[in-house]
């Protein structure tokens, strides 16, 4: 288990879970590394587990909230009370962050060895607009954690998430570049995913379809373009160059109205601008919503989720796919370079929050939706033809080293970034070879979920 992380996050599971998961999130987003033990505990002595996490980290966060200092906390064995007295002897940056539930004080008694934190300011965050506030402080500013991962670059300190395919769109080669890996990662995916759209599908006629993150319409109008049950399209995405490919590709037709709009779905204007398109479409709601390899390059993808339910018809089903590295199987792997080159790709910060897709069944109930099902966890090679492999590998591989040469321009203090090209540059043929060898099995942690919308759940059964 590795606990060589930045931050180490202590809270009660009784009533922070949620709200730290999203910090955690949060931060990772920003390129911090997070000892967040829902996340990073497997196996092992869960107590020396914790302890190492802690001497190991430069920061330690303590989420405030109503259960933190309940009766519980009186316990010499009492889990948040190890790790906070650990971390005040070990002299760690201690962060405090309230939630809405903190009762704004500390409790005039406490152990001992705790006494030092009621001294010690905290980051309210009493509503949403304060929570979103302080959780920027604390990613942007370096006034409060000491491990901030962009102090020698202004630039990147002040970067924002961003979508995959914005990446590669601001040249025209780099455009062509990306068509193709689109291209090839479509044809093997289409293999994948064909049969949930039929059973989605079946029986259906005259849906309203909205894609949120479609890109260049590629992956979206192959999958429902030619739909029969298909009458209107909406693909939505925020990189313009995008939208204006789909446009240009994707013109309507007899059977189905498409529509391309730059959109950009955590913006404070989606929702307005979606039911501004229902009215100006005479729709009543959208009957079936696409979300392919989007939700991992989301900050907060319950609350997009959550948002959207009033653009809704009822019943609307959901299509989402998505991606978790902690399925990537490769064997025969015996130097471990495939796990490598996996944990090579997951850093790269372009491809977004790589263990999105564990996390889409709660995501998904905490939005209120329904009959929420994993349908696909995992596409392997078993059964791939030579072309299919080849194209697996290159849609998985083939673009990290346009994304490794440009992290490494801007920034050229890292030679761990230097070390990521060479490696690459000296193994990528070979290990192109040896995936498409007959003997060999992958998996790549691709992972389908399907849900559904209704207005009242308990008719839902």
């Amino acid at each position: 288990m590795n606990v060589d992380n930045d931050i180490f996050i202590s809270y009660r599971r009784s009533d922070a879970e949620d709200f730290s998961a999203n910090l955690a999130d949060r931060l990772r987003w920003s390129g911090y590394s997070v000892f967040f033990d829902h996340d990073n505990l497997k196996g092992g002595n869960f107590r020396h587990n914790i302890e190492a996490a802690i001497d190991a980290c430069t920061d330690f966060i303590v989420v405030l909230s109503k259960d933190t200092f309940s009766d519980r906390i009186q316990n010499e064995d009492d889990p948040m009370r190890m790790e906070i007295a650990r971390a005040l002897r070990m002299k760690k940056n201690i962060v405090c962050v309230a939630m809405r539930s903190w009762p704004d004080a500390f409790p005039d008694k406490l152990p001992p060895e705790l006494d030092q934190i009621r001294w010690m300011n905290y980051l309210p965050c009493e509503n949403t607009a304060a929570r979103e506030q302080n959780f920027k402080k604390l990613t942007h500013s370096h006034d409060y954690l000491k491990s901030n991962p962009h102090a020698d670059s202004h630039a990147a300190k002040d970067a924002k998430p961003s979508r995959h395919s914005s990446a590669y769109w601001k040249k025209n080669s780099d455009r062509l570049f990306e068509e193709d890996l689109l291209g090839e990662q479509e044809a093997v995916l289409r293999k994948f995913d064909n049969d949930v759209y039929d059973d989605l599908l079946a029986g259906a006629s005259d849906l309203a379809v909205l894609d949120i993150g479609c890109g260049n319409g590629l992956t979206l109008m192959k999958r429902l373009g030619n739909r029969p049950e298909v009458t209107h399209i909406l693909g939505v995405d925020s990189d313009p160059d995008s939208i204006r490919a789909a446009r240009e590709q994707y013109p309507s037709t007899a059977e189905c109205q498409v529509d391309f709009e730059v959109m950009d779905c955590e913006a404070d204007d989606f929702i307005p601008r979606l039911k501004d398109y229902l009215r100006r479409n005479n729709l009543s709601g959208f009957d079936f919503v696409n979300i392919s390899m989007t939700l991992l390059f989301l900050r907060d993808p319950r609350k997009m989720l959550d948002g959207i339910r009033s653009a809704l018809s009822d019943g609307a089903q959901f299509f989402v796919r998505d991606i978790d590295d902690g399925l990537d199987i490769a064997y025969p792997d015996e130097k471990g370079d495939f796990a490598h080159l996996n944990q090579l790709v997951g850093r790269i910060l372009a491809t977004g929050f790589r263990t999105s897709g564990r996390q889409l069944f709660s995501v998904f109930y905490r939005a209120g939706y329904s009959n929420i099902r994993l349908r696909k966890a995992g596409l392997s090679t078993v059964g791939m033809g030579y072309a299919d492999k080849h194209r697996l590998f290159k849609s998985s591989f083939g673009w990290a080293r346009e994304e490794l040469e440009a992290a490494q321009k801007s920034d050229r203090s890292k030679e761990d970034l230097d070390q990521d090209l060479i490696w690459y540059d000296d193994n990528i043929d070979r290990l192109q070879m040896e995936f498409q060898g007959p003997d060999f099995f992958y998996q790549e942690g691709h992972v389908i979920y399907t849900a559904r919308y209704v207005s009242d759940p308990s008719d839902d059964y």
